[in-house]
Parts: structure tokens; sequence; C-alpha cells
């Protein structure tokens, strides 16, 4: 783990709506299974995720409302910092920078 302690992943073609509850999925295993992951220390998973990870926003529910894609923004604090803008270019699916802009939260 502090070999590549720079090294950065980007995540693209899963959308953003699978972070979240995976993520305390993975601290809640962490916890039962601490010895699976010594070398994580007293680190959560979801703090190395979060640290080394940047998940693009395609494919985005584009048929949920703005309030619901913030409120479940809201949840977690740090997923404004993991999610980019991913357009999804060439599928038939890609979408504009503005229209994805449109449907999240102003921060």
């Amino acid at each position: 783990m502090h070999r590549y302690r720079g090294l950065r992943f980007l995540v693209l073609g899963g959308g953003i709506g699978w972070i979240t509850p995976w993520l305390w999925h993975l601290d809640t295993n962490y916890k039962a299974f601490r010895y699976d992951a010594l070398w994580l220390g007293s680190t959560a998973p979801s703090t190395v995720f979060k640290r080394h990870f940047m998940v693009g926003t395609h494919p985005l529910n584009y048929r949920a409302e703005a309030e619901r894609l913030a409120a479940y923004l809201a949840i977690d604090p740090d997923l404004a910092d993991m999610v980019c803008y991913a357009s999804g270019y060439p599928d038939w699916d890609s979408r504009a920078p503005g229209e994805a802009l449109a449907l999240l939260p102003a921060g």
C-alpha cells in the first residue's frame, strides 16, 4: 500500500449509483474480517478507495430527478470529490456535459 502512494485509478462505465452502498459493505466486512487485510492497519477500505479512485458519471441515471440525485450525493459528502464527468462517447447513449450538469447539484 505504501509503495504506490500516488497511484490513481479512473473507473468508467459503471455510473455512480453503486459507490456509497458498496463502500458501506466494504467497511462492514473489514470490521468483521480485518485479518484478511492487515496492510490497511486502522484505515477503512472506503478511505483508501476515496483517496485513490475517481468514478465517471456515465451512465448517469437520466430518468432520476435532480432532487433525488442531489439527496443521494448528500449521503456521502466525499462522493462529490470522487465523481468526474464521463460522456460515454461514442456509445449511442452518450451525453453532453450540460445534460449531466443539469442533473447534478451546483456544489
